[in-house]
């Protein structure tokens, strides 16, 4: 290799070409840039590995603006229109046979194990994808932090002990490594496409999940923080076991809960009281009690019912100022109940004004959710 000094009258001038002729231009210099190692004086033995992360990151290996022919055969085998979400399996098959046929071929001149280890984890992938169990993630195959996880050898470091010096050696890990990312982004695409109908019913069924926590936690009734440790210590385990002991992800939402010492305020009307006396401020209790409520198809909060059993306790004339009684509930906002403290029961009635200052902090509710 010899080394060649650019001058900065001829980087401007690429960098306005890019520039104005837009990304026809762009893909042409895609392509040529793929070709070589960069020459630097002195040598830098960092430099190869540093300008396959900057072809990679243009989409030159394997994304869209690879021209070259495995690339441009595993686009067109994955382009499946949106709407045929039946036939993005066939297609990320088609796209591993592809890309397999191409890793079975002699690549330059090259048979380092980097590239028989992504042989044998694309082989692997078409074994799962063919019994279908679900092969590794997508995100397995991308390049992070000079390594993909799929591929057992770090990438950087094959490639930086390689090119130690200017030699024949760095210029085959060079175009090794530069066919692994090809393959690599080539096999992620597949992938993504194979579960793209699981992973949009994932997102959807987790996006309602969070509609309908926040709803459990904001349109509920109020709870207190010993009602809220009560229901979560009520709540059923339904995380899944991600291995033995351990459970991951957050648990169902609940359909109910349970009203324990829960004071609020109301107004309530005593017949038996005088003339000016009858309506007045009265401060409740709800001993025990229970509420219900449904969940909508989008994950949204339905209709909600319950009871308790109450004491109230106001300033009477006549009647009792403590008395005891049973209230219903609807659809957590609206109150209504009998109270107990003389022939004649006194009707009481609430808005659940507690949710103004019973509120569970982020916190909190991190926890209740993931059931710690």
């Amino acid at each position: 290799m010899h080394a060649t000094k650019v001058q900065p009258f001829y980087l401007a001038v690429a960098f306005s070409g890019t520039v104005l002729l837009g990304p026809a231009t762009a893909k042409a210099q895609c392509s040529a840039s793929d070709q070589a190692i960069p020459a630097t004086v002195p040598w830098d033995p960092s430099s190869p590995f540093r300008r396959l992360i900057l072809i990679e990151s243009q989409d030159c290996l394997g994304g869209s603006r690879d021209v070259g022919t495995l690339a441009v055969d595993v686009r067109k085998a994955l382009n499946v229109p949106p709407d045929n979400a039946a036939f993005f399996k066939p297609a990320a098959e088609s796209a591993l046979v592809l890309i397999d046929i191409h890793l079975n071929t002699p690549i330059g001149s090259t048979s380092a194990d980097v590239l028989r280890d992504v042989r044998r984890q694309v082989g692997q992938t078409r074994v799962l994808l063919g019994s279908d169990v679900s092969p590794a993630l997508p995100t397995a195959w991308e390049l992070d932090a000079g390594r993909i996880f799929a591929v057992t050898r770090p990438l950087q470091g094959y490639v930086d002990a390689a090119c130690a010096a200017e030699s024949a050696e760095c210029t085959t890990a060079f175009e090794t490594t530069k066919e692994v990312l090809r393959v690599a982004r080539l096999t992620r695409s597949a992938l993504l496409k194979y579960e793209l109908p699981a992973l949009k019913s994932l997102l959807a069924e987790n996006l309602k999940r969070e509609k309908s926590w926040d709803d459990y936690f904001e349109r509920a009734r109020s709870q207190y923080f010993w009602e809220l440790a009560l229901n979560s210590l009520l709540m059923r385990e339904t995380r899944p076991e991600i291995t033995p002991g351990v459970r991951g992800g957050f648990r169902a939402v609940p359909t109910s809960q349970i009203l324990f010492l829960h004071p609020h305020v109301a107004m309530e009307y005593a017949s038996e009281e005088a003339e000016g006396n009858k309506i007045n401020p009265t401060v409740l209790m709800d001993v025990i009690g229970y509420n219900r409520w449904s969940w909508k198809a989008d994950g949204s909060m339905g209709f909600a019912f319950g009871a308790s059993f109450i004491i109230s306790a106001a300033d009477h004339v006549t009647t009792d100022d403590i008395a005891l009684g049973f209230m219903v509930h609807v659809n957590h906002s609206m109150s209504a109940g009998l109270v107990f403290g003389s022939d004649k029961p006194t009707i009481v009635m609430s808005a659940d004004a507690a949710k103004l200052w019973a509120k569970a902090s982020e916190a909190a509710k991190t926890k209740i959710m993931a059931g710690k």
